[in-house]
Protein backbone atom coordinates (compact mmCIF):
# COMPACT_ATOMS: atom_id res chain seq x y z
CA UNK A 1 0.00 0.00 0.00
CA UNK A 2 2.80 2.35 0.91
CA UNK A 3 4.44 1.75 -2.42
CA UNK A 4 1.15 2.28 -4.28
CA UNK A 5 0.46 5.53 -2.48
CA UNK A 6 3.97 6.64 -3.09
CA UNK A 7 3.58 5.84 -6.76
CA UNK A 8 0.35 7.82 -6.90
CA UNK A 9 1.19 10.79 -4.73
CA UNK A 10 4.97 10.72 -4.53
CA UNK A 11 5.15 10.52 -0.74
CA UNK A 12 5.13 7.99 2.06
CA UNK A 13 2.38 7.48 4.58
CA UNK A 14 5.07 8.20 7.18
CA UNK A 15 5.94 11.51 5.61
CA UNK A 16 7.24 13.03 2.41
CA UNK A 17 9.93 11.13 0.55
CA UNK A 18 13.34 12.70 0.40
CA UNK A 19 14.91 12.27 -2.98
CA UNK A 20 18.34 10.58 -2.86
CA UNK A 21 19.83 13.49 -4.81
CA UNK A 22 19.14 15.84 -1.93
CA UNK A 23 21.36 13.72 0.32
CA UNK A 24 24.09 13.90 -2.28
CA UNK A 25 23.74 17.68 -2.71
CA UNK A 26 23.95 18.22 1.05
CA UNK A 27 27.12 16.13 1.25
CA UNK A 28 28.71 18.08 -1.58
CA UNK A 29 27.90 21.41 0.12
CA UNK A 30 29.45 20.18 3.37
CA UNK A 31 32.57 19.05 1.52
CA UNK A 32 32.73 22.38 -0.33
CA UNK A 33 32.32 24.32 2.94
CA UNK A 34 35.11 22.33 4.57
CA UNK A 35 37.31 22.81 1.48
CA UNK A 36 36.82 26.61 1.46
CA UNK A 37 37.41 26.75 5.20
CA UNK A 38 40.76 25.01 4.78
CA UNK A 39 41.68 27.31 1.92
CA UNK A 40 40.92 30.38 4.01
CA UNK A 41 43.03 29.04 6.88
CA UNK A 42 45.93 28.37 4.47
CA UNK A 43 45.60 31.84 2.94
CA UNK A 44 45.55 33.44 6.39
CA UNK A 45 48.68 31.54 7.40
CA UNK A 46 50.41 32.51 4.17
CA UNK A 47 49.50 36.16 4.70
CA UNK A 48 50.83 36.11 8.26
CA UNK A 49 54.03 34.41 7.07
CA UNK A 50 54.55 36.95 4.27
CA UNK A 51 53.98 39.91 6.59
CA UNK A 52 56.29 38.50 9.26
CA UNK A 53 58.99 37.70 6.71
CA UNK A 54 58.72 41.16 5.15
CA UNK A 55 59.06 42.79 8.55
CA UNK A 56 62.10 40.68 9.39
CA UNK A 57 63.73 41.54 6.06
CA UNK A 58 63.02 45.25 6.53
CA UNK A 59 64.34 45.16 10.09
CA UNK A 60 67.47 43.40 8.88
CA UNK A 61 68.01 45.91 6.09
CA UNK A 62 67.41 48.83 8.47
CA UNK A 63 69.87 47.36 10.96
CA UNK A 64 72.44 46.87 8.21
CA UNK A 65 71.93 50.43 6.96
CA UNK A 66 72.29 51.73 10.52
CA UNK A 67 75.53 49.83 11.00
CA UNK A 68 76.86 51.20 7.72
CA UNK A 69 75.99 54.77 8.73
CA UNK A 70 77.73 54.25 12.07
CA UNK A 71 80.84 53.17 10.18
CA UNK A 72 80.60 56.23 7.93
CA UNK A 73 80.29 58.42 11.03
CA UNK A 74 83.38 56.89 12.63
CA UNK A 75 85.39 57.45 9.46
CA UNK A 76 84.12 61.01 9.15
CA UNK A 77 85.07 61.83 12.75
CA UNK A 78 88.59 60.53 12.09
CA UNK A 79 88.99 62.53 8.87
CA UNK A 80 87.79 65.73 10.56
CA UNK A 81 90.21 65.23 13.43
CA UNK A 82 93.10 64.59 11.03
CA UNK A 83 92.22 67.45 8.72
CA UNK A 84 91.69 65.15 5.71
CA UNK A 85 89.10 67.48 4.22
CA UNK A 86 88.71 65.80 0.82
CA UNK A 87 87.90 62.50 2.48
CA UNK A 88 85.70 64.22 5.04
CA UNK A 89 83.72 65.78 2.20
CA UNK A 90 83.12 62.33 0.66
CA UNK A 91 81.91 60.81 3.90
CA UNK A 92 79.65 63.76 4.70
CA UNK A 93 77.95 63.12 1.36
CA UNK A 94 77.55 59.42 2.14
CA UNK A 95 76.22 60.10 5.62
CA UNK A 96 73.72 62.65 4.33
CA UNK A 97 72.67 60.40 1.41
CA UNK A 98 72.12 63.31 -0.95
CA UNK A 99 69.51 65.02 1.23
CA UNK A 100 69.22 68.79 1.01
CA UNK A 101 68.35 69.15 4.69
CA UNK A 102 69.67 67.59 7.86
CA UNK A 103 67.37 65.49 10.00
CA UNK A 104 67.01 66.96 13.51
CA UNK A 105 66.45 63.41 14.83
CA UNK A 106 69.64 62.05 13.26
CA UNK A 107 71.91 60.59 15.94
CA UNK A 108 74.91 61.87 13.94
CA UNK A 109 73.58 65.41 13.64
CA UNK A 110 76.23 67.06 15.84
CA UNK A 111 79.02 65.37 13.91
CA UNK A 112 77.53 66.48 10.59
CA UNK A 113 77.14 70.05 11.82
CA UNK A 114 80.75 70.13 12.98
CA UNK A 115 82.07 68.54 9.76
CA UNK A 116 80.02 70.79 7.47
CA UNK A 117 81.22 73.86 9.37
CA UNK A 118 84.86 72.81 8.95
CA UNK A 119 84.38 72.04 5.25
CA UNK A 120 82.66 75.39 4.71
CA UNK A 121 85.46 77.33 6.42
CA UNK A 122 88.56 75.47 5.21
CA UNK A 123 87.57 73.53 2.11
CA UNK A 124 85.09 75.00 -0.35
CA UNK A 125 83.05 77.83 1.26
CA UNK A 126 79.95 76.22 -0.27
CA UNK A 127 76.93 78.34 0.78
CA UNK A 128 74.73 75.23 0.66
CA UNK A 129 76.76 73.76 3.50
CA UNK A 130 76.16 76.83 5.61
CA UNK A 131 72.45 76.82 4.75
CA UNK A 132 72.10 73.19 5.85
CA UNK A 133 73.73 73.68 9.24
CA UNK A 134 72.58 77.20 10.16
CA UNK A 135 69.39 76.03 11.94
CA UNK A 136 71.51 73.83 14.22
CA UNK A 137 74.41 76.14 15.03
CA UNK A 138 74.52 77.58 18.53
CA UNK A 139 73.05 81.06 18.54
CA UNK A 140 74.88 84.18 19.85
CA UNK A 141 75.40 84.57 23.58
CA UNK A 142 74.59 82.84 25.79
CA UNK A 143 75.58 80.46 22.93
CA UNK A 144 73.95 77.43 24.45
CA UNK A 145 73.94 74.11 22.66
CA UNK A 146 76.09 71.01 22.40
CA UNK A 147 79.84 71.57 22.32
CA UNK A 148 80.03 70.51 18.67
CA UNK A 149 77.41 73.08 17.70
CA UNK A 150 79.15 75.80 19.67
CA UNK A 151 82.48 75.02 18.00
CA UNK A 152 80.77 74.69 14.62
CA UNK A 153 79.09 78.06 15.10
CA UNK A 154 82.42 79.70 15.90
CA UNK A 155 84.18 77.93 13.01
CA UNK A 156 82.06 79.61 10.35
CA UNK A 157 82.71 83.09 11.77
CA UNK A 158 85.42 85.51 10.74
CA UNK A 159 88.35 86.13 13.10
CA UNK A 160 86.82 89.40 14.30
CA UNK A 161 83.52 87.68 15.03
CA UNK A 162 85.29 84.84 16.84
CA UNK A 163 86.91 87.29 19.23
CA UNK A 164 83.46 88.41 20.30
CA UNK A 165 82.61 84.78 21.13
CA UNK A 166 85.66 84.33 23.34
CA UNK A 167 83.68 83.43 26.48
CA UNK A 168 81.75 80.68 24.70
CA UNK A 169 84.91 79.28 23.12
CA UNK A 170 86.85 79.26 26.39
CA UNK A 171 83.94 77.58 28.17
CA UNK A 172 84.21 74.56 25.85
CA UNK A 173 87.93 73.95 26.40
CA UNK A 174 87.58 71.07 28.94
CA UNK A 175 85.59 69.02 26.42
CA UNK A 176 88.03 69.64 23.53
CA UNK A 177 91.42 69.00 25.11
CA UNK A 178 92.40 66.65 22.27
CA UNK A 179 90.81 68.50 19.37
CA UNK A 180 93.27 70.23 17.01
CA UNK A 181 90.66 72.40 15.32
CA UNK A 182 89.49 73.72 18.67
CA UNK A 183 93.01 74.92 19.51
CA UNK A 184 93.27 76.49 16.06
CA UNK A 185 90.13 78.49 16.81
CA UNK A 186 91.53 79.35 20.21
CA UNK A 187 94.85 80.50 18.70
CA UNK A 188 93.23 82.77 16.11
CA UNK A 189 90.90 84.23 18.72
CA UNK A 190 93.73 84.89 21.17
CA UNK A 191 95.78 86.57 18.46
CA UNK A 192 92.82 88.75 17.57
CA UNK A 193 92.59 89.71 21.24
CA UNK A 194 96.29 90.63 21.27
CA UNK A 195 97.33 87.76 23.57
CA UNK A 196 100.29 86.67 21.44
CA UNK A 197 102.05 84.40 23.93
CA UNK A 198 98.84 82.47 24.69
CA UNK A 199 98.09 82.35 20.98
CA UNK A 200 101.48 80.79 20.24
CA UNK A 201 100.88 78.13 22.91
CA UNK A 202 97.48 77.34 21.38
CA UNK A 203 99.07 77.15 17.92
CA UNK A 204 101.61 74.66 19.19
CA UNK A 205 98.95 72.59 20.88
CA UNK A 206 97.00 72.54 17.62
CA UNK A 207 100.11 71.39 15.73
CA UNK A 208 100.86 68.65 18.25
CA UNK A 209 97.32 67.27 18.02
CA UNK A 210 96.77 67.71 14.29
CA UNK A 211 100.01 67.94 12.31
CA UNK A 212 98.21 66.98 9.09
CA UNK A 213 95.82 69.92 9.33
CA UNK A 214 97.84 71.71 6.65
CA UNK A 215 95.34 74.56 6.42
CA UNK A 216 96.03 75.28 10.09
CA UNK A 217 99.79 74.82 9.71
CA UNK A 218 99.85 77.33 6.84
CA UNK A 219 98.08 79.90 9.00
CA UNK A 220 100.44 79.10 11.86
CA UNK A 221 103.43 79.87 9.60
CA UNK A 222 101.77 83.16 8.60
CA UNK A 223 101.21 83.92 12.30
CA UNK A 224 104.92 83.45 13.05
CA UNK A 225 105.83 85.61 10.06
CA UNK A 226 103.56 88.37 11.37
CA UNK A 227 105.37 88.18 14.71
CA UNK A 228 108.69 88.62 12.90
CA UNK A 229 109.94 85.07 13.49
CA UNK A 230 110.87 84.09 9.95
CA UNK A 231 112.80 81.03 11.10
CA UNK A 232 109.79 79.60 12.94
CA UNK A 233 107.65 80.25 9.85
CA UNK A 234 110.22 78.49 7.63
CA UNK A 235 110.39 75.51 9.99
CA UNK A 236 106.61 75.11 9.90
CA UNK A 237 106.58 75.33 6.08
CA UNK A 238 109.36 72.74 5.84
CA UNK A 239 107.45 70.44 8.14
CA UNK A 240 104.35 70.79 5.97
CA UNK A 241 106.28 69.75 2.84
CA UNK A 242 107.76 66.72 4.60
CA UNK A 243 104.30 65.61 5.78
CA UNK A 244 102.55 66.01 2.42
CA UNK A 245 104.85 67.06 -0.43
CA UNK A 246 102.04 66.85 -3.01
CA UNK A 247 99.64 69.13 -1.19
CA UNK A 248 99.06 72.48 -2.94
CA UNK A 249 98.95 74.10 0.50
CA UNK A 250 102.38 72.71 1.43
CA UNK A 251 104.09 73.87 -1.76
CA UNK A 252 102.50 77.32 -1.66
Amino acid sequence: MDRQLAGLFGESVFGAWIAPGRYLDTGKRRIQRRSWGKRLVVLALLSVTVVATTRLIRAGLARQAGQERNRFAEELATFVKEGALERASEFVSMLESGKNQLDPADRHLDLLVRAEAALYRYHDADPDRLRRIEPYLATPEPFYGSGSRVVGGITVLSREERASRWAALEREQPAFQHDPEYFYLLATTLEQRGEIRAAREAWQRSADLGPLWLVHRFEQAVFEARQGDEQAAANIASRMVSLDPDSPIAVS
